[in-house]
């Protein structure tokens, strides 16, 4: 199989008239030992055809490096010419069209993993591999998790600042809501940098490939002392969850602020936020950036107990 280098991808930008969008932060990768590798993060060697979700596919570079090691893609592209172009692309460049599905819709848009495979009769997705655009990538992997219970893992190239969100812990200068939500979901560890000079067009900074590993968050938070949660339903779950991104978000909102005034609005006051926070044993004087996502979800059952939400 011959994946896309510098002068594929030139020529297939000519041939269908493509001039890279910034809003949707399309930079073609050109380089097929970075592909390669990203691709071999993923799909383990001797793993048998696994179904791999591939958001914003573009020109196909990655594409092909995860056919080439047995893939089944399901390719989501918001782009309607790079959708339709896809198929053609890889039938060119040797890869198996029948490996492939594109979906031609924003990925944020997604309901499950089922309507992904939808008359393939393949397995849904377990594994993400993906190059995300900057400005979208932390929802869309958010989203990803949210709808696709199955997904267990992801392989992802973003730029450089949004890998140090991801992984970053409390206290680190990176650490902010999207990296309180995504531990909500498992791990996240840098794999290795990419340099932008492999991109077409050059960004202005490089890039990084992060792992990605869900781990269950209800055995989490049992360990950490939230009771009431050994019975608990896959709803009561996701209300769980839902209520602790809005504190997560109400938090970080005003990060500088300590909880007792950045989640006053949350909780009704300062007084009443003061409140919940030491429920959930914790000092309202501490400041956002001091909490891991069990103490955001400690506040959260506090308050939903409070309003009678959580039996």
């Amino acid at each position: 199989m011959n994946l896309l280098g510098t002068r594929d991808i030139r020529q297939l930008c000519g041939e269908l008239g493509i001039r890279p969008s910034k809003k949707r932060g399309q930079n073609f990768v050109t380089d097929p030992g970075t592909v390669r590798r990203i691709a071999a993060l993923g799909v383990v060697e001797g793993e048998e055809s696994p179904t791999v979700l591939e958001i914003g596919p573009g020109l196909g570079s990655l594409t092909l490096a995860l056919l080439e090691r047995g893939a089944k893609v399901a390719a989501v592209e918001i782009d309607r010419l790079l959708a339709q172009s896809l198929p053609e692309t890889v039938r060119a460049h040797g890869g198996n069209v029948e490996s492939l599905r594109v979906i031609q819709q924003d990925a944020l848009q997604t309901a499950s993993g089922a309507q992904l495979v939808e008359g393939t009769g393949w397995e849904e997705p377990r594994l993400l591999v993906a190059n995300l655009p900057y400005n979208v990538a932390t929802p869309l992997l958010l989203h990803a998790l949210e709808v696709m219970p199955k997904l267990r893992r992801a392989v992802v190239m973003v730029q450089a600042e949004v890998a140090d969100r991801w992984v970053a812990k409390a206290t680190d200068e990176a650490y902010g809501a999207p990296s309180a939500k995504l531990a909500w979901w498992g791990r996240a560890q840098r794999a290795f940098a990419v340099s932008r000079q492999v991109f077409i067009p050059v960004p202005n900074v490089d890039s990084t490939v992060v792992e990605f590993e869900r781990e269950d968050i209800l055995d989490r938070l049992i360990q950490n002392g939230l009771s009431g949660l050994e019975d608990a339903s896959k709803g009561q779950v996701e209300r769980l969850r839902q209520e602790t991104f809005d504190v997560i978000t109400q938090a970080f909102g005003q990060r500088r602020k300590t909880l007792r005034q950045a989640l006053a609005l949350y909780a009704g006051s300062p007084n009443e936020a003061a409140s919940l926070v030491e429920k959930a044993g914790l000092d309202p004087s501490l400041r956002a950036e001091r909490l891991e996502v069990v103490d955001f979800a400690k506040i959260a059952g506090v308050k939903m107990n409070r309003d009678g939400e959580w039996q």
